[in-house]
């Protein structure tokens, strides 16, 4: 089973994958001045409502949006399962063409939303995450990640308007009866639920006359289900695309190790073309991790180089391997 992990700014969401199936979803407060031991109780807890072992857990994948939080997490998961979970950043193989100014910057829910999508949904996308903010990204033919926009989520919303506004009350988040309300608590659930259904909307109608063609809309997030049905869009929910999105990542990463293996085994049998052929055959496969894994330039050389120059295959597999981890 692969335990996948995204932390929210609000909530800590768990999944239990096996095979390409969510055996169960669980959530956690997200809490920065929880460690890392409270984290890892709380995760064995989670397992064990859901009748899951942590033996059963053969590897982890973590994705997060919250770098105080993050460690915590990531040491609780390794005291509890001594397994070192892999992390979705920058570097990391993902499919997409991430075409910011600075592509490093991107979430790491933005990412695992997007593969999810793309992976189901014919492009050109746009993808709507309703969560502790609402974030609209438009992916393009060819898995091109143009970009997008960020607005305050709607529970945000909710509580700045009651706190700010010493009259108003905290309200429940629901379909409201009509838009126009007939007293406090109807005019705030108008306000809030179709206003944030009308900004979806209208952000969808200006990307796309931006893009000069429609998108196929998808939808997810904690609050996404309550706002989609007020949308006149037609919006593909999608209450699980984070945790698709990271199995589908951390089954990437492993058929790219898998085809690391093949070649190194390609090149032992056969050593009569040596480590250039398999230098060239790791360049075709590998293109971002070979350059990315280069040195500085008055830098050492790197393991795998010298190696090559050794003629010493395993050596060199290994040290590929570890030059390239993520």
């Amino acid at each position: 089973m692969l335990l996948a992990i995204d932390i929210g700014n609000s909530n800590i969401t768990l999944g239990g994958i096996q095979e390409g199936e969510i055996l169960f979803e669980a959530h956690l407060a997200t809490d920065a001045t929880k460690t890392s031991d409270e984290y890892g109780v709380e995760i064995k807890d989670m397992l064990d409502l859901f009748g899951a072992r942590v033996e059963e857990i053969r590897d982890c994948i973590v994705a997060s949006v919250v770098p105080p939080v993050f460690n915590s997490v990531r040491n609780g998961i390794v005291k509890l399962t001594g397994k070192e979970p892999m992390v979705v950043g920058p570097g990391i193989k993902t499919g997409i063409n991430i075409l910011l100014e600075d592509p490093g910057a991107t979430g790491a829910d933005l990412i695992a939303a997007a593969v999810a999508a793309v992976d189901a949904y014919p492009t050109p996308l746009t993808v709507v995450d309703m969560g502790t903010a609402t974030t609209i990204a438009v992916i393009d033919d060819g898995n091109a990640f143009l970009g997008g926009a960020v607005l305050p989520g709607l529970r945000i919303s909710a509580e700045a308007l009651s706190s700010r506004a010493s009259l108003l009350p905290g309200i429940q988040l629901e379909r409201p009866r009509r838009a126009i309300g007939k007293n406090t608590v109807e005019c705030m659930q108008s306000g809030l639920m179709f206003g944030a259904a009308a900004m979806v909307d209208g952000l969808i109608d200006r990307m796309e006359a931006e893009l000069g063609r429609p998108t196929t809309v998808v939808a997810t997030g904690g609050v996404a289900r309550f706002v989609v049905p007020l949308c006149r869009h037609e919006i593909a929910l999608e209450r699980d695309l984070q945790l698709k999105g990271l199995d589908l990542l951390y089954r990437k990463r492993r058929l790219s190790k898998k085809r690391l293996c093949h070649i190194f085994e390609k090149a032992s049998v056969n050593r009569a073309q040596g480590l250039t052929a398999c230098g060239r055959e790791l360049y075709e496969a590998f293109p971002q991790a070979e350059r990315t894994s280069r040195p500085r330039p008055g830098g050492p050389s790197r393991p795998i180089e010298a190696s090559r120059e050794k003629g010493d295959i395993p050596a060199a597999r290994d040290a590929y391997i570890g030059s390239n981890k993520r």
